[in-house]
């Protein structure tokens, strides 16, 4: 399997456990959300309700037309909102609870109109009749409180279902929501393993085995039947060392035999730090790519915005443009071609394309010989700014130096410390929270030095780094 599906196979995989995810926890929150809905519905019948009570008993007080305007206003208003608050509820139980609460708010109505027809003023009645009424009056006060006791009891025992039931929705959604959690880092860390040991692990062997033929064992072969890119760059050492190994055997032209195999063994060593090299940017390059890639996911999942799936497609391109241009910095190394001329801006044109959020100036122009892992390096540089340094412009010149061609970065970030900067170029020199690998800047060393060329550093003014290129120009 090539390289370029198993990135396309991870990143798919990704995004289907992603999804999944999203829609769980979308499902669990809509359940959430009726819930929430009934029980904001309870609250308002009972807030109701007990207006009405308190309306009641101010008629009772004063029983004045003012009073038995609001007491009216109040009893349609509970109505209204029973007979539309009943629908969002799908439980037959609840339904029915609801109805008998309307039916006590009937019976409620009913009380009260008769309540409301007897005299407010009892001295134009003899004794007898005056003793009758006040019992009247009585009876039907009690019957108010038991109709008004019974409405807020059969609401409140609603809303206790309904708060039970949220609860107990909320405890189980909290837990799965852990599960797929930690279900789903997992996933994602398997699929990083994957890619990681599919694509490390062979050129760590395939570095191992041309590192041994180096040493004078022909005899040792490094070829695998794998079908990916990896696999044909180890056949074709295969092949190139039975070559060497057939001209070593052959007596008729011993010196010229021994010229040669000294001159294979010397490419060899070039061969091997050229790979050496792919194998270092291919791991750092794909492995921040990775990383990229994997945060976008987790901020999509919890914001489906489309600049994260626009952040996702670019890496995986990018990702995709790397491993194309290290297959064919393979077939230089296997063909013994020389270094290419290119053109510096068209280079760095193509790199900042991948960081749109950044503001980059590009000034001058001129040709330099290098191969195909030139790009990687200006990448590193730029990532380096804008990861470590919090650089957000870059600055880049072009122009002739001491008969060679000068690109100077310089961004507007952080600054490199002084006491770190003759060290940032070694393999494996790391400094700072966010460090990863600590190779970025190693591979601008060997890349450059395999040109011909150096780099080195200097301060920005006011603030910042400057990372200064020197190429063999091409006039």
């Amino acid at each position: 399997m090539k390289i370029k599906t198993r990135l396309q196979i991870a990143v798919i995989l990704t995004l289907i456990i992603s999804v999944t995810v999203s829609l769980f926890i979308f499902s669990a929150y809509k359940g959430m959300n009726e819930w929430g809905q009934k029980e904001m519905a309870t609250g308002r019948i009972s807030r109701n309700i007990a207006e009405l009570k308190i309306v009641t008993h101010e008629y009772l007080l004063h029983p004045v037309e003012r009073s038995l305007m609001q007491w009216k206003a109040s009893r349609d208003s509970l109505a209204r909102l029973l007979a539309e608050e009943i629908n969002i509820f799908e439980d037959s139980g609840e339904k029915d609870a609801l109805k008998k609460t309307l039916k006590s708010l009937e019976r409620f109505s009913d009380i009260f109109a008769e309540l409301a027809t007897i005299p407010g003023e009892e001295r134009e009645y003899d004794g007898h009749h005056k003793n009758g009424i006040s019992k009247l009056k009585v009876k039907l006060t009690g019957d108010l409180l038991v109709e008004s006791q019974a409405m807020v009891s059969k609401v409140f025992l609603v809303n206790q279902v309904i708060d039970a039931k949220l609860i107990s929705i909320q405890r189980k959604t909290g837990l799965l929501i852990v599960i797929l959690f930690v279900v789903f880092i997992g996933l994602v860390s398997v699929i990083s393993l994957w890619i990681s040991r599919s694509i490390g692990a062979p050129i760590t062997r395939l570095e191992k085995g041309i590192r041994i033929i180096g040493g004078g064992n022909l005899d040792h072969r490094v070829g695998t039947d794998a079908k990916d890119e990896i696999g044909h760059l180890s056949r074709a050492f295969d092949g190139m060392t039975d070559d060497l190994k057939k001209t070593t055997m052959s007596m008729v032209a011993l010196n010229r035999e021994i010229d040669a195999r000294k001159k294979a063994e010397g490419e060899l060593k070039s061969h091997q730090e050229h790979l050496a090299l792919i194998n270092q940017i291919l791991r750092h390059d794909l492995t921040n790519d990775l990383v990229v890639i994997q945060s976008a996911q987790n901020l999509y999942s919890k914001s489906p915005e489309e600049e994260y799936l626009n952040e996702i497609s670019t890496r995986t391109e990018k990702s995709f443009g790397l491993i194309n241009r290290m297959k064919d910095l393979e077939s230089f190394i296997s063909r013994h071609r020389e270094l290419k001329m290119y053109k510096m801006k068209d280079i760095l044109k193509e790199t900042v394309e991948n960081y749109p959020s950044t503001a980059f100036k590009i000034k001058g122009d001129c040709q330099v010989m290098a191969d195909d892992s030139i790009s990687s390096v200006i990448d590193n540089i730029v990532a380096n700014a804008i990861a470590h340094g919090k650089a957000d412009s870059i600055a880049i010149k072009i122009h002739e130096a001491m008969g060679m061609c000068e690109v100077r970065i310089a961004d507007n970030g952080t600054g490199i410390p002084d006491e770190i900067k003759e060290k940032v170029f070694d393999e494996g020199f790391m400094h700072g929270d966010n460090a990863h690998t600590g190779i970025g800047l190693h591979i601008v060393k060997k890349a450059m030095e395999s040109y011909g060329g150096y780099a080195y550093i200097e301060d920005n003014k006011p603030n910042g780094a400057v990372i200064a290129l020197r190429f063999r120009m091409v006039k």
